[in-house]
Order: C-alpha cells, then structure tokens, then sequence
C-alpha cells in the first residue's frame, strides 16, 4: 500500500472516530480490515474496500428522524416504501453525506455504501465485499452462523451473500419488523442463482 492510501485510510479512521460512538467506531474499524482482508481474497481494490468499510455507517451518527428528513430532502428519487424501513435509510444517506462531506467521488465506493444493508440484485465483487464484512466483521457477535460465514466468505463469496441475505428476512419476519423490498429483491435474485 503507497503511502499516500495509509495517509488516506488514516484520514478516515480518524473522521470516524470523531463523528461515531465508540462501539460504532470500533465497528467500522472491523468492518474496513475485514472488507481489506476480502478485497484482497478476491482480487480488488483494497483501499477503496477499507475505504467504504470505513466510512459506510458515516450516517449512523444521525437519529433516524434526522435521516428522514435529509433523505427526503437530498434523495427525493428513495422510493418511498424505504420510509417503512428506517433502519436502512443510514445507508443511501451515508452515500450522499460522504460525497457532500468528505468529497468522495468513486461511485464504485458509493455503492457500496449505498447498498451495504440491502444488498441489490447482481451486486459487484466489491459492493458484496462490503455488505458481507458488515455483517462477520470481528466486533460482531451472537449472529447466527456466524463463524461459519466467516469462512464462507472466503471460499464462495456470493454463497455468503446468499445465507447473509437469508438470515436477515428470517430474522426481520420473526422480530416482526419491516423488510426493504431491496433486500428481498436481493435475496431473490441471489437465490435464483444458486
């Protein structure tokens, strides 16, 4: 890694550490060395996959009134169907702030922020890196499979996706809470291929 990426990626961290509560910074800083370590599993760009894993609860920061309210007034093209799930309005939201914030420009780093809760029909390697090491990052605990994915993600990355994206619609529809129709569209799409 050149220096000018550490520089970068210190930058970041940094940025985080500041705007994040700690257990939320810590895990970003878990899900950035977890999304490094894929990248370079899968032969990616590792500093723009720490990059995003760092930076990708940049809205987290924000209540979900508050993040209602910028989506509204910032992505007026958010379906509205997204407004019944408020749990994953931080993510097209980190993606506008970290743009309008920090000037980040990479739509390749975008997306994958932009997608790191839902997931989406044929997601790129690096938009699957992301949304997988938010989910087996080593902060994380008691979810279930988890150590199994975690070397899942290694071997078959899309398989990975597959199991993570059906563990969440099983545990939104036990706990009752509403599913983006993103995510089920994802899930479908990734069943489909398996």
């Amino acid at each position: 890694m050149k220096n000018k990426d550490r520089e970068q990626l210190e930058k970041y961290r940094k940025a985080i550490e500041k705007r994040l509560k700690p257990s939320r910074y810590e895990h970003s800083v878990g899900v950035a060395y977890t999304a490094g370590a894929l990248a370079m599993r899968w032969e990616t760009d590792m500093v723009k996959a720490m990059t995003a894993g760092f930076l990708h609860d940049w809205a987290k920061s924000l209540d979900e009134k508050e993040q209602e309210k910028l989506c509204r007034k910032y992505l007026p093209e958010l379906p509205e169907e997204i407004y019944r799930s408020p749990s994953v309005l931080h993510a097209p939201l980190g993606a506008y702030l970290v743009q309008k914030d920090l000037e980040i420009t990479d739509e390749e780093i975008l997306s994958t922020i932009r997608f790191h809760t839902t997931g989406t029909p044929g997601m790129t390697v690096p938009e699957m890196i992301l949304f997988t090491a938010d989910y087996i990052e080593p902060c994380r605990e008691g979810l279930e499979g988890l150590e199994r994915l975690r070397r899942l993600a290694f071997v078959d990355l899309e398989a990975a996706v597959r199991e993570i994206l059906g563990l969440t619609l099983a545990y939104l529809e036990r706990s009752g809470r509403p599913i983006d129709t993103e995510t089920r569209r994802a899930y479908e799409y990734y069943s489909a291929r398996a």
